[in-house]
């Protein structure tokens, strides 16, 4: 079983020297990414289509998310998301969720349904600010570009097409996911700094990291 939150999630575009060594399977790995993804956003929209969350759900999901993770963190982390029915049918989550007095399915959905709300909010900033580094990102691989081969240059560019395509995917799907309710809104608003602070103490990436054009450059020159 996975921790609550997704691990893949805004970063898609690539390090242009390394798709211009793997461009051959650049095409692939992005059907798969998009693959996963669809098969998440389309279960989440399942699982948690049926709840709605109040102010006692967002408390007890604010209580029991770090003993959640942490069950989460000695099982399986083999899968980048959530699988509902495994984890409703691991004895292990069954059994922590009786030892906290806790419903196994409905506290899933309404714990999963909260994580989506938030994840889907945290999103649509951070692909907002993915979109504004774009032309900077795309100005410094052209840059790189023009010192190589044609060859290597052409494999650069078709990576660089590949990761913004799934961008857009990401950014369309991460759409589909639920919008919250009035009365889900007021929840939210009015546990936002608790919530705020669970998330960010956490280790999954929320999609907020910038471009780091140091680490891009350190990257391009070990593959020379």
């Amino acid at each position: 079983m996975k921790r609550p939150i997704p691990a893949l999630l805004l970063i898609v575009l690539l390090p242009a020297a390394v798709g211009a060594q793997q461009s051959a399977d650049t095409t692939a790995m992005v059907e798969e990414a998009n693959r996963k993804l669809d098969e998440w956003i389309d279960s989440t929209r399942a699982f948690v289509g049926d709840v709605r969350i109040d102010a006692s759900d967002m408390e007890s999901f604010l209580e029991h998310y770090d003993g959640f993770s942490s069950l989460g963190e000695e099982m399986s982390e083999d899968e980048e998301f959530v699988d509902y029915d495994q984890v409703l049918a691991d004895p292990a989550y069954r059994a922590w969720a009786a030892a906290n007095g806790l419903a196994p399915e409905p506290w899933l959905k309404r714990s999963m349904r909260i994580t989506a709300l938030a994840m889907r909010d945290q999103l649509q900033a951070g692909f907002a600010q993915a979109e504004a580094q774009m032309p900077e990102q795309r100005r410094m691989i052209e840059e790189q570009c023009a010192q190589a081969g044609a060859d290597m240059c052409q494999q650069m560019m078709a990576s660089l097409d590949a990761s913004m395509a799934m961008f857009e995917h990401q950014k369309k799907r991460f759409g589909d996911l639920p919008q919250p309710t009035d009365a889900e809104r007021a929840v939210f608003e009015r546990y936002a700094n608790d919530l705020s602070a669970l998330m960010e103490s956490g280790d999954e990436d929320w999609g907020d990291d910038d471009w780091d054009e140091e680490e891009w450059e350190e990257d391009w020159d070990e593959q020379q």
